[in-house]
């Protein structure tokens, strides 16, 4: 019986040990995991804390040359075809895709077939700002390109052939960081944001120092819409949850105060102006009716599973009958583009999450830890040509949609597709085919720093980028090339 006793004790040692040890096993796993979760969000924060240490710089001084765009463009073409080949700052040729090497870093993938009509070279830089350039926009018209910047100010630059073009300099714009900027429809009002929590009116014509007007927003104004139906309507979007609509009629401005349940970072607003879409902190994708003074969202759908903040929202530009674009593009932290198909019914009686269709999840730009922006372009809109139907002899669109541009060799009989921009942490500008493949049609090469943000022309195949390493670039049509 002792023997039976001591045999059973042994037993239970032995067995507490084995579980003592599994159970060390399974908390030593558990702390590993721990600590690469932990180097993870250290390694992001860090990121983060790098971008805010960028709201504090210089304010920028002197003022930059100005630039006379369609014979930069002519310009800078003539030294392409002298040189033998593309600019600087692209990738010559033509169709790009993306794809990663086994360290994970991106690489071109093999060039496609398929003869392109159109694909984009670097053209010239526009320098002045003396901090990083956080946004950049050309106004409906197609004659301006307005630039916002940490160092406070705020520039419009003048697109015309006249040899008097003029630049106006904002210096003091605001006592913060400029993040967003708006156009009225005519062009003629500018709207910019800023994190020292005011929105501000500008004349762009009599390009005086002082604002028409300003507007206290409650916390960081994150971004900024006008109302494209009245220019009556400022939309602005905060740090401290909430939306503010703004009438310019008013004297005190205030007109209504939409409250969100974290902050608003993006805003993209119906053309007729009764509803926008909000992007925001927690992922969310709203739709809001805002002819309603107690307003909830009258739709809510996540962008992605980890709900992963979203840092931008755009409606691709409206096309025919469409009283908006059919397209939305997304830009969270995730380093995904996402596109969702909205159908030709955009704005119907009834707003609920079908109205939203996954299209795309484009892989390439790196935005996982940057608040990083996009642009569409498509170059069979027509509508509201900025020239009013004279074109250049460079680009632009004749009176019956087709592109033209035979100086740059764009086919010009190739129907031309919706095309989608964005910037990127890594430095590059990344040009994607909406409804075509799930990669990068073509990697634009140039800036030393992040890319924050990108602005198509309205009607021209120009695009504009603007980085962290304080420069504007501009990039026009390349040469095309059958493979």
């Amino acid at each position: 019986m002792a023997a039976a006793q001591a045999g059973a004790g042994s037993l239970g040692k032995d067995g507490g040990e084995a579980y003592y040890k599994s159970q060390l096993e399974i908390l030593w796993r558990e702390k590993k995991q721990l600590n690469e979760r932990l180097e993870t969000l250290e390694r992001e924060n860090r990121d983060l804390r790098r971008s805010v240490y960028e709201l504090s710089v210089r304010r920028s001084v002197g003022t930059a040359p100005v630039f006379d765009l369609d014979a930069a463009l002519s310009r800078a073409q003539l030294d392409d075809d002298a040189k033998g080949g593309a600019a600087s700052g692209s990738m010559a040729g033509g169709k790009v895709g993306v794809a990663r090497d086994a360290q994970g870093k991106l690489k071109p993938a093999s060039l496609s077939a398929s003869k392109l009509a159109l694909t984009f070279s670097w053209k010239f830089d526009l320098t002045g700002h003396a901090g990083a350039v956080y946004v950049v926009q050309f106004s409906p018209c197609g004659r301006f390109l307005t630039t916002g910047s940490f160092d406070h100010s705020l520039r419009v630059w003048s697109i015309a052939k006249s040899s008097d073009s003029s630049l106006a300099v904002f210096a003091d714009a605001h006592q913060a960081n400029i993040v967003a900027t708006a156009w009225s429809a005519d062009s003629s009002v500018l709207v910019s944001g800023s994190y020292d929590h005011t929105v501000k009116e500008w004349d762009v014509m009599a390009q005086r120092q002082a604002a028409l007007a300003s507007y206290h927003a409650d916390g960081l104004v994150q971004t900024v819409a006008i109302s494209q139906q009245s220019d009556e309507l400022i939309y602005a979007g905060t740090s401290r949850k909430k939306i503010h609509v703004f009438d310019r009629r008013r004297k005190d401005g205030n007109a209504m105060l939409i409250q969100n349940d974290c902050m608003v970072n993006a805003i993209s607003l119906q053309r007729a102006g009764t509803r926008l879409i909000s992007g925001d902190h927690a992922g969310a994708l709203k739709t809001w009716d805002v002819r309603k003074l107690s307003a909830e969202p009258l739709s809510v759908i996540y962008n992605e599973e980890e709900h992963r903040p979203i840092t931008h929202v755009l409606a691709s530009p409206a096309f025919g009958d469409e009283e908006d674009g059919r397209y939305l593009s997304v830009n969270s932290y995730d380093n995904f583009l996402r596109v969702y198909d909205r159908g030709h019914m955009l704005w119907g009686s009834a707003a609920d999450s079908n109205m939203f269709k996954p299209l795309h999840a484009f892989l390439g730009p790196i935005n996982r830890s940057w608040p990083i922006r996009s642009s569409f372009f498509r170059a069979d809109n027509t509508a509201h040509h900025p020239r009013g139907g004279e074109l250049d002899d460079d680009v632009g669109i004749d009176d019956d949609g087709a592109m033209r541009g035979s100086a740059d060799g764009i086919n010009t009989a190739a129907h031309q597709p919706v095309l989608l921009a964005s910037g990127s942490a890594d430095g590059n500008a990344y040009v994607f085919e909406v409804g075509s493949s799930e990669t990068a049609r073509q990697i634009l090469r140039g800036h030393t720093d992040r890319v924050y943000c990108t602005s198509f022309h309205p009607t021209d195949p120009i695009l504009a980028t603007c980085s962290a390493d304080h420069l504007v670039k501009i990039w026009g049509p390349a040469k095309t090339t059958s493979l």
